[in-house]
């Protein structure tokens, strides 16, 4: 008696398309350890951002900012609870294998992609650019990053500076990420960009407040309620109704604000078509 004939294997395409429809990253990761075709599709990096832009990510809990630092997880009935107590077992998020920071204590400033953010800054103001690490809470790994090259900014009146930890421009290395440090000065902004695969940072400087059309203010535009979305960040202009962007290929642009959100207290950013807006 001949044997049953076998049906012929999907596609790769077709099997991408299947997995693409799963509901939840835990069965993501369940269909990935079926067979080895199966996980080398699934940690496709390709296959990974197409997963990531249908699915959001998982809301798992709060980070502590400041010492003592920990993650308060959700909690039951949030669909996530089990998840974020996995994490918790998991992870450790004291951080007290951090190195003593240069100006204690150190403080999160931004978590991305399992990373933590962190800065710690010279109270007395001599250094003004900030001391910053990276950490890994699972593997509990850490790394001090470069300082940046602050030959750029000496005698400069610095006053503001936020920092990112944002995806790097390499999107086939799911290892590495990019620091990006933004300082406001009187006359412009200095753009700092860190990138894990070169160790090394580079400095970006936008056009003058002035070419941006943000010099009708009698002193610097006082950038504020940072915000991170498709790739660019924003910034709501206090006391002017107008928003800041800085956009992939670390180039400024301002735009208004629609008149009916005028002078909002906050900026909430997002994308309809290719025009930014703000609430």
């Amino acid at each position: 008696m001949a044997s049953p004939r076998q049906p012929p294997a999907l596609p790769e395409e077709l099997l991408q398309e299947i997995f693409l429809r799963v509901s939840s990253y835990a069965d993501l990761a369940r269909a990935s350890t079926a067979c080895i075709s199966f996980r080398r599709l699934i940690a496709d990096p390709a296959f990974l951002r197409r997963f990531r832009s249908l699915h959001p990510q998982l809301l798992l809990g709060f980070l502590e900012s400041s010492p003592p630092f920990g993650l308060q997880p959700a909690e039951a009935p949030h669909p996530n609870a089990s998840a974020a107590r996995a994490l918790a077992s998991a992870a450790d998020f004291s951080f007290d294998y951090l190195p003593p920071a240069r100006w204690p204590p150190w403080f999160v400033c931004d978590v991305l992609d399992g990373r933590v953010l962190f800065e710690c800054k010279d109270p007395g103001r001599e250094h003004f650019l900030p001391e910053l690490a990276v950490c890994d809470p699972l593997s509990r790994r850490y790394l001090l990053l470069p300082p940046m090259p602050d030959d750029q900014v000496k005698g400069l009146n610095l006053a503001h500076w936020d920092v990112f930890l944002t995806p790097s421009a390499d999107e086939d290395n799911e290892a590495s990420y990019s620091v990006t440090t933004v300082v406001s000065c009187p006359m412009k902004s200095v753009v700092f960009v860190y990138n894990s695969g070169s160790s090394s940072w580079r400095v970006v400087t936008p056009p003058s407040w002035d070419a941006l059309g943000l010099s009708e203010l009698t002193f610097y535009p006082l950038l504020t309620c940072p915000c991170y979305a498709y790739g660019c960040f924003y910034w709501k202009v206090e006391l002017m109704n107008k928003l800041v962007k800085l956009d992939r290929n670390m180039e400024f642009s301002a735009a208004d604000i629609p008149p009916e959100n005028d002078d909002p207290p906050y900026c909430c950013c997002g994308v309809r078509g290719r025009q930014a807006w703000a609430v």
